[in-house]
């Protein structure tokens, strides 16, 4: 975690050398390489996006990992979006145009998620920013011990949404059936 911050810190003082010799080291650790491929796509997406926060910056759906601590610029998923998406998100705007996987914003604390479908779950953890969900939470478990920020849901909702949840606010228009053991269980 610590290599992929010093690569994106090296990439984004386009400090090419340092950038090569990071990676070096990330690609020759003892990793698990499909999991290493993720999270360097993921933060690739974040980098690609924060280079020219003007523009929109397009990825296909279907991708597992993609805007890791996002900090600045758009990031527009054209379909299905995987797992992992917003992950740690600390600004900037994330869009799926199609539905969402599972923990999606999760540990975000800033910047805006819209999902243009349904989710799975997601925003665990969350402390800040802003979230909408368009469609219905499909899952269980979403925004489980959530302490900040705003989760706004447009469709029905399953069981188990606000966990442990000590602060922020969350929104559904739709039905919900709140049933979960420890709705706003967290203080």
């Amino acid at each position: 975690d610590k290599l992929l911050q010093q690569a994106e810190a090296a990439a984004a003082a386009e400090n090419w050398d340092k950038f090569k010799e990071i990676l070096n080291k990330i690609v020759n650790t003892n990793l698990d390489l499909e999991l290493l491929e993720k999270y360097i796509w993921d933060y690739l997406t974040s980098i690609g996006a924060e280079s020219d926060p003007d523009k929109e910056f397009h990825v296909r759906g279907g991708m597992e990992y993609v805007g890791l601590e996002l900090e600045k610029g758009k990031i527009v998923v054209d379909g299905d979006a995987g797992d992992r998406y917003g992950f740690k998100m600390k600004g900037g705007k994330l869009v799926i145009k199609g539905n969402a996987g599972n923990h999606v914003g999760d540990r975000m604390s800033d910047g805006e998620i819209v999902i243009n479908g349904n989710i799975a779950h997601g925003f665990g953890e969350m402390v800040g920013g802003k979230a909408t969900v368009k469609g219905n939470v499909t899952g269980t478990k979403t925004a489980h011990d959530m302490s900040g920020g705003t989760l706004i849901i447009e469709g029905d909702v399953k069981e188990d949404i606000g966990d442990y949840m000590h602060g922020g606010e969350i929104t559904v228009k739709g039905n919900a059936r709140l049933v979960g053991n420890h709705f706003m269980d967290g203080g």
